[in-house]
C-alpha cells in the first residue's frame, strides 16, 4: 500500500457552554480528536495535520507532537480545509485520507475497507451511508450504469429526483494525492465556501474514478455537535469500537 497521509477537520466554533473548541468535548473522558487521532494513528500514516478552527491555540496545546496543528482563518469551508492541509504536507505523494474529528463512532474496519478498496485507477474513494432523511448531507449523486459523478449539498442539488437520494457522503474520504492536487482550489483562491465533495466531479472529469463504500451501520456516521450529543453518544456500543 502506499504512503497514507492524513488531515483531520477540526474546525467549528468554541463551544459556549464549556468555551472549549467542540473537538475538545469529551466522549468517555477522551476528547473527540482524541478518538479521531487514535483512530487515524492505527494506519501508521507518515504524517497527520489537523486543520482547526476557533480555539486552535487550545488544541494545538492538547494534541502536542502526535501530529501538526494548523489555523483555518477564513472559514470557506471543508475544501479550503483540505487545501490548507495539503499546503502543509508540500509535495508528499501517496494517499490522503480525510476525517472529521466528531465522527467518534467511525470504526477501524470501515476506515480499513476505505484504504483498501480503491484500485489504481481510483482518484477518490467515500464512505457512504443510505438515510431515511439525507437533509444536511452530501448526496452521492450517480450515473446511469452506477458509477459516482459528484457530490451534492442541499444547496447544489439539480433536481427533484437528486433531492431525493438517500445516499450521502458519511464523512471520510481517500484521496490519490496527486490527482487531488491537480484539481482542488488552493486556498487563497477561494473567497466563498467550498466543500470538499465539489471536488469530485472534478475528479471524474479528469478520468479519475470516485468510488463508494458503504457503511455496515449509519450510525457511524453520526456527528457530535453538543454536550447533549456527547453524552447520548456515549451510550452507543459502537463508541468502544
Amino acid at each position: 500500500m502506499a504512503d497514507i497521509f492524513a488531515v483531520i477537520l477540526a474546525g467549528g466554533p468554541t463551544h459556549r457552554s464549556t468555551g472549549l473548541p467542540r473537538v475538545l468535548l469529551q466522549v468517555n473522558g477522551v476528547p473527540l480528536l482524541g478518538h479521531a487521532l487514535d483512530l487515524i494513528e492505527r494506519f501508521g500514516p507518515k504524517e497527520v495535520v489537523v486543520v482547526a478552527g476557533e480555539g486552535s491555540e487550545a488544541i494545538r496545546k492538547w494534541v502536542g507532537d502526535r501530529a501538526r496543528v494548523i489555523e483555518q482563518k477564513d472559514m470557506f469551508g471543508s475544501g479550503h480545509a483540505v487545501g490548507l492541509g495539503l499546503e502543509a504536507l508540500g509535495g508528499r505523494e501517496g494517499g490522503l485520507l480525510v476525517t472529521y474529528a466528531d465522527r467518534v463512532l467511525l470504526r477501524e474496519e470501515s476506515v480499513r475497507s476505505l484504504l483498501e478498496g480503491h484500485t489504481p485507477a481510483t482518484a477518490a474513494s467515500l464512505l457512504s451511508v443510505r438515510l431515511e432523511r439525507p437533509a444536511g448531507y452530501a448526496r452521492i449523486i450517480r450515473d446511469e450504469a452506477g458509477r459516482v459523478t459528484r457530490g451534492s449539498g442541499d444547496c447544489d442539488l439539480r433536481s427533484s429526483v437528486e433531492a431525493n437520494i438517500r445516499e450521502v457522503v458519511a464523512g471520510a474520504y481517500w484521496f490519490d494525492l496527486r490527482s487531488l492536487r491537480a484539481v482542488l482550489p488552493p486556498p487563497s483562491t477561494l473567497k466563498d465556501k467550498y466543500n470538499v465533495t465539489e471536488c469530485l466531479e472534478l475528479l471524474v472529469k479528469a478520468g479519475g474514478d470516485v468510488l463508494a463504500v458503504p457503511l455496515d451501520d449509519p450510525r457511524e456516521a453520526r456527528g457530535v455537535y453538543s454536550v447533549e450529543d456527547a453524552k447520548s453518544i456515549e451510550m452507543e456500543p459502537l463508541v468502544c469500537r
